[in-house]
């Protein structure tokens, strides 16, 4: 796994659970902005907007604060963010499959039986994609971001990538995000030595992401029919097996 703490350690123990054998070697690392929050609870908002769990954990770090946004509903863009928003008390959250364009279209329905008093905020990271914040647009839909949260690259020592791909030899890397994909891609093992990362079978939770990956690696990768972790699991071969390259349906 490449994604963050602690995401990569619970989906990592979930594959242990599993029978296989999972190691961690994160490429990136959340720093939140709660003062960001802070700032923008005192405008009027007519419901929240996340894409991601960070930014409901540096929703957390505000303490009591956020209490007035706890009865507002909060679209979060999968069942496992959705999760989060629950954990945090809120009371009306309304879950996506987990892409940003469809949740998009959720927002919409939403807003056409309910007439929006205020703008709604979308408590955004960076980087991220632009398709949610493109189709609230199109839709006319007003919306405000706050930047809560940033994905600072992590970088392996060159013996940490060597001990983990070459020592390790593993058979697949599982892809969460464009932005990680991009960062495995771009490490110094893998520029100086490409066969590494072509022994190992791509899994990406979304076409999208797949995309991003060199042809030689689009063709051998396995994507994931849903963008969502339990999606991208189901493609896992048994424990003990090795996966088979190429191209599944998505």
């Amino acid at each position: 796994m490449t994604r963050p703490e602690p995401a990569a350690a619970r989906t990592a123990a979930r594959l242990r659970e599993l029978g296989h054998d999972a190691v961690t070697m994160p490429l990136s690392a959340a720093r939140h902005f709660p003062e960001s929050i802070s700032q923008v609870l005192s405008k009027p908002a007519s419901g929240l907007v996340v894409t991601s769990a960070e930014a409901l954990r540096a929703i957390g770090q505000t303490g009591d604060l956020v209490s007035i946004w706890k009865k507002l509903p909060i679209f979060a863009v999968g069942a496992a963010t959705a999760q989060e928003a629950q954990a945090l008390q809120f009371e009306n959250v309304i879950a996506g499959n987990g892409d940003g364009a469809l949740l998009a279209e959720i927002i919409s329905s939403h807003a056409a039986g309910e007439a929006l008093g205020a703008p709604l905020v979308y408590l955004a990271g960076t980087p991220r994609a632009q398709s949610l914040e493109q189709a609230l647009r199109e839709a006319a839909i007003p919306f405000e971001v706050c930047e809560c949260y940033r994905m600072d690259a992590v970088q392996p020592s060159l013996d940490e990538q060597l001990r983990f791909l070459r020592g390790r030899r593993p058979d697949a890397v599982l892809h969460y995000s464009s932005e990680s994909l991009r960062r495995f891609m771009e490490l110094q093992a893998v520029v100086e030595a490409p066969q590494l990362a072509l022994d190992i079978v791509p899994y990406c939770l979304s076409r999208v992401i797949a995309e991003k990956l060199p042809g030689e690696l689009y063709v051998r990768a396995k994507i994931a029919p849903n963008p969502s972790e339990e999606s991208l699991l189901s493609l896992l071969p048994p424990a003990g097996s090795r996966p088979q390259s190429g191209i599944s349906p998505a």
